[in-house]
């Protein structure tokens, strides 16, 4: 692995989640990215936010791009990017409100071996009445067990090969189209299955949503963020 290049691209904004964990905000995401990345392999696309905001990870080591966006132009922004600018074997799309335990690219790269695509979280969702029919494929990795998914968050991990594929369809989208607030992350996954891309979510996961009713199961995330807190 040592040979093998990350870019991780980290978007931030002034508004973190909607009901966020406590204890929960951008410097502990990031410092949870750490444990796995350099702050060189992470690029930071700091939205809508305050000059101090972004001066923290400039002086943390990142390269940071300033924008006034919103949600779908900055994660448009980062596509553009990764093609023309930035070239690595895997690529991490990351929102802020993500946390992350270790060893993060060795669960992606594991992962980017059975499927297109690759999240670490395992969305809560999918053990409710709203997926009572949902039938998925198990496949037994190396590192744990990855399953077929539906769809997931706009936090997922893909490799240079998939990139060339899906940067222009990820450009055309009527789903993250440049006047809409948010991604409509279902009905894109939905379109992404629809042309034969396979999504591949980490069971138990490596990484949760910080929504306080979407956390990953078997995790103390509380206990976590402490950790984190408390990590010199």
């Amino acid at each position: 692995m040592s040979n093998t290049s990350f870019i991780v691209f980290y978007r931030t904004s002034v508004k973190f989640g909607k009901t966020p964990l406590d204890g929960a905000d951008a410097a502990i995401t990031m410092r949870s990215l750490y444990q796995s990345f350099d702050a060189k392999e992470i690029v930071v696309i700091s939205d809508n936010n305050q000059p101090y905001h972004s001066l923290y990870f400039e002086n943390n080591g990142h390269m940071v791009y300033r924008t006034s966006m919103g949600n779908s132009r900055s994660f448009l922004l980062q596509i553009k990017l990764a093609l023309k600018f930035y070239y690595a074997d895997y690529y991490y799309f990351v929102e802020d409100d993500h946390l992350h335990l270790d060893r993060q690219k060795e669960f992606i790269i594991e992962g980017l071996k059975y499927f297109d695509i690759v999240s670490l979280y395992d969305h809560p969702d999918k053990y409710t009445s709203l997926y009572s029919h949902l039938q998925t494929r198990l496949v037994a990795t190396a590192l744990g067990h990855f399953r077929d998914a539906p769809s997931t968050v706009m936090t997922f991990a893909i490799n240079r090969k998939t990139l060339e594929k899906l940067g222009p369809f990820f450009l055309a989208s009527p789903w993250i189209k440049d006047q809409s607030d948010y991604p409509k992350d279902n009905l894109l996954f939905e379109d992404l299955t629809k042309m034969g891309f396979k999504l591949g979510t980490l069971i138990p996961s490596r990484s949760t949503h910080c929504e306080a009713t979407g956390l990953t199961p078997y995790v103390d995330w509380n206990a976590f963020i402490n950790f984190l807190r408390n990590k010199p």
